[in-house]
């Protein structure tokens, strides 16, 4: 609304043809809409631009290729006013309070690929603190955060213990012994004989759904195919493998290499 005063003596005839206005509008707080912590190993879309975080917290820009002990993160930030935001990413070990920055910098993008070697295995959140300070005064600027799904990260092989691998009557070989790991489920058990190709190896209780499984198995072998080795690799579900090798003796026993 204008209002106008004039005089008197002021009978001109007049016209408003414009009016000009400054304004500010008011500052308000970015949200973070979503966090997404992908499988290790697995890369955001080809045309993202994301940010290698090393072990050491420590970014490059550039894209890397991709290993198990790495993690693409993203998050999706909506601003009200349009502004252009930083972020920042903590991590906290699952029942502990305490957060821990990894990365050194405020972040001008909203994805980063995060090796994960320097923390040890366990359930983990991330949170993404984000900032709107490039497009405002410091007295304004406003900040929201928002913490991820629990997730893994298992970076350590599985173990091999008590195998047996015995010829007893009838030519039958029996195979036994156990698989663990440390952080997740094992995924899958494999033998071969003699350096042959990898079969399966079956649990005990008939699914792989644990982080520790008994494994047990009897196979018939062949007529003039001595039985001299016999190795056993182990898969938990993150990619981690291991292999452990033992020397076929008859009777009850073995004999570890």
């Amino acid at each position: 609304r204008v209002h106008i005063t004039r005089t008197e003596e002021d009978t001109a005839p007049f016209a408003l043809r414009r009016v000009e206005a400054f304004y500010r509008p008011f500052n308000l707080a970015p949200r973070i809409q979503t966090i997404q912590v992908q499988r290790p190993a697995v890369r955001l879309s080809s045309n993202r631009r994301e940010l290698s975080i090393a072990a050491s917290g420590k970014g490059s820009k550039g894209k890397k290729s991709m290993k198990p002990y790495m993690r693409s993160v993203k998050w999706k930030v909506a601003d009200p006013n349009g502004d252009k935001v930083l972020s920042t990413v903590y991590l906290r070990l699952e029942g502990e309070r305490e957060w821990e920055k990894i990365t050194d910098d405020e972040l001008d993008g909203t994805a980063i690929v995060w090796e994960t070697l320097s923390i040890p295995d366990g359930t983990y959140r991330l949170k993404v603190v984000v900032n709107d300070s490039p497009a405002n005064f410091s007295s304004e600027v406003k900040s929201c955060s928002r913490v991820s799904s629990a997730f893994t990260v298992d970076n350590s092989a599985p173990e091999i213990t008590a195998l047996t691998a015995v010829v007893k009557k009838g030519r039958k070989l029996h195979i036994s012994g156990t698989a663990r790991d440390s952080a997740s489920r094992i995924l899958n058990v494999e033998y071969s004989l003699n350096g042959d190709y990898y079969k399966a190896l079956g649990p005990k209780d008939g699914l792989f759904d644990s982080s520790q499984e008994d494994f047990t198995a009897v196979i018939k072998l062949k007529r003039g195919k001595p039985a001299r080795s016999i190795a056993v690799k182990a898969f938990d579900e993150y990619g981690n493998i291991t292999n452990e090798r033992i020397f076929i003796r008859k009777g009850s026993g073995s004999l570890k290499r």
